[in-house]
């Protein structure tokens, strides 16, 4: 199944059978509603019918076998019951005729078909029949069904896991994390959140029990960061062992700025929400990473290295020049503040000592005073 875009181009869904040769969808939707659809899923109750959603409605699709068209219907919210903000997923309950949607605030949806006939909707569509607070204080911006287990992943780094009555089993927390976007489970049995190599004694010398099992799973955060969790984190109450393993760190924003250092195997990355890193290419690690002097949306526009690597020179958007030292990202107490009351605004500036890339705001006579402080300082 694919959904496209729809920033550009009225959106549509196309569905394919991988099995066979040909290219051609087996069903596709002539243009989606207006409003921006950002999630898809399958029901693996029934293969004919999908469901997306958008921030403001859900929307169920169906399609009957021979046919290239899909219909679809879209389920209200009753207004005497709470109130729900942005849609982020939905999931089908297996074994079951019910859905949920999941809100950014916390609440979940749930749908279901209702053969009392009220006059709302027929009986073979989907109605809201309850509005449930699954994750107070803490938007769900994951959800999805893994064995027999409701599984929410979070704003604040938790995951949660609810059976399919809707009542919390096991949580995940403490574990440093920001805004869960993604969680796969590894294809493997599933273990006990107990350790049994190292089983857990209670106060009275007796072996804790649980009855939790999960599969080792794996987090991506909005930041670009992958963590793997294993079930018997659940029980660890030292914050250092609930942190999992983390398995690669990305940037939290578009990079826009790069320098290579002119003897050594560094790269130096500076990005749009402020993240400033010293990337070892060699040996593929982070040396450091500094955001102590940088602020949102205040991130190096520029970065340069002098001939010798002594420092590396930071332009920031706020219109300050700073000094890092290389080893370990250290700011040098001398900054530059450039003027602004003038007109002369140029793109790139070359000289004989190093290369330093100016955005606009950046005015060509103030260069003069960088090369004096590189002069103090190195």
């Amino acid at each position: 199944m694919t959904l496209s875009h729809g920033s550009t181009h009225p959106q549509s869904i196309h569905i394919y059978d991988w099995q066979t040769d040909t290219n051609d969808p087996i069903a596709e939707t002539p243009e989606l509603p207006e409003d921006i659809q950002t999630f898809c899923i399958f029901n693996m109750n029934k293969v004919n019918e999908i469901s997306t959603n958008g921030s403001d409605r859900i929307l169920f699709w169906y399609w009957n076998e021979g046919d290239k068209e899909f219909d679809f219907y879209s389920p209200g919210i009753p207004t005497d019951f709470p109130k729900v903000e942005e849609f982020t997923q939905t999931a089908f309950i297996p074994g079951k005729s019910q859905a949920v949607s999941a809100a950014s605030g916390g609440h979940v949806v749930v749908w279901d078909l209702s053969y009392i006939i009220d006059g709302t909707s027929p009986p073979d569509e989907r109605r809201a029949i309850k509005v449930i607070k699954l994750t107070p204080d803490d938007p769900i911006n994951v959800l999805m069904v893994q064995n027999n287990h409701l599984v929410a992943g979070c704003d604040k780094g938790t995951v949660k896991f609810f059976d399919l009555q809707y009542k919390i089993e096991a949580w995940f927390e403490g574990i440093n994390l920001d805004r869960v976007m993604s969680i796969s489970f590894s294809d493997t049995e599933e273990k006990p959140c107990i350790d049994t190599n190292k089983p857990k004694i209670d106060a009275k010398g007796n072996e804790e029990q649980n009855s939790f099992k999960c599969s080792n799973f794996i987090i991506a955060t909005e930041t670009g960061s992958i963590f793997q969790l294993k079930s018997t984190l659940y029980m660890e109450f030292e914050p250092d062992k609930k942190k999992g393993v983390q398995l690669l760190k990305g940037h939290s924003s578009r990079v826009l700025a790069l320098a290579t250092h002119p003897s050594k195997p560094l790269l130096a990355i500076g990005g749009y929400r402020g993240f400033l890193t010293m990337w070892n290419y060699a040996t593929k690690e982070n040396i450091w990473e500094n955001d102590k002097y940088i602020s949102e949306k205040k991130g190096p526009t520029t970065l340069g290295f002098p001939p010798d690597g002594l420092c590396l020179i930071a332009g920031f958007d706020n219109q300050y020049i700073y000094f890092f030292n290389v080893n370990d990202g250290s700011r040098f107490q001398t900054e530059i503040k450039l003027s602004d009351n003038s007109n002369k605004k140029i793109l790139e500036y070359q000289s004989n000592w190093f290369l330093v890339k100016i955005q606009n705001i950046w005015l060509l006579e103030m260069m003069l005073t960088v090369f004096h402080y590189l002069n103090m300082i190195i």
